[in-house]
């Protein structure tokens, strides 16, 4: 599968959140660490944005969404052959609509993801600044998803496992791909011939917590 590269376009729709929390230990990164987590999916998907969190910069757990110190690269990697699927960077800023507290940019193509695979998602933080979240409580997922466990390295593939609930960096949306009982027209088939045929609609932007 090739790589897929996306340089601050984002995304005009929220589709289904892969993860949601409530409650969280903001962590400030050292520079040059990668962070993120694993999970498998239960029925194939179509990755269409990546995103990061928009964690408060200044407060321990204020309110998110006061905008990224730096332009953060969040990518997605098959777990077994550490192949890089799909990246995407999202700028510094509060450029783009929050979404659940994340950031997000759009794939130019979506990247389908199977059952019997385990993937991660990651985001590189080249300077401190942004923090993740770890040590999270309430965790959700949508009923594609299955969280596996935390992710950590410093450049590349985060190969270290951490089984702190963490570290929630990097976040996806997506739809169901073609043949898991999605019709493609409407909203969702609309978003896949439009990313095929390299045009984009217009598309309303709506919030979708989990659970």
């Amino acid at each position: 599968m090739g790589l897929l590269i996306t340089l601050g376009r984002f995304p005009a729709n929220a589709n289904t959140i892969a993860i949601d929390f409530t409650d969280y230990f903001a962590q400030i990164n050292d520079s040059q660490q990668t962070r993120g987590w694993d999970f498998t999916v239960n029925s194939s998907i179509l990755v269409t944005d990546l995103g990061v969190w928009d964690a408060n910069n200044t407060v321990f757990k204020g309110s998110p969404g006061d905008g990224l110190t730096q332009p953060l690269t969040v990518s997605l990697w098959d777990n077994a052959s550490q192949l890089l699927l799909a990246q995407a960077t999202v700028p510094s800023g509060t450029t783009g609509a929050l979404v659940d507290d994340f950031r997000y940019a759009a794939l130019l193509t979506p990247v389908q993801l199977d059952p019997g695979h385990t993937y991660v998602v990651s985001v590189f933080y080249p300077q401190t600044g942004d923090p993740d979240a770890t040590n999270v409580t309430g965790i959700s997922t949508a009923p594609e998803i299955n969280y596996g466990s935390g992710r950590s390295t410093q450049f590349g593939f985060p190969n270290s496992v951490d089984a702190n609930n963490g570290y929630f960096g990097p976040n996806f949306q997506f739809i169901a791909a073609p043949g898991n009982g999605v019709p493609e027209t409407g909203a969702s088939g609309m978003l896949l011939a439009g990313s095929l045929g390299g045009i984009f609609g217009l598309r309303l932007v709506r919030r979708h917590r989990l659970g």
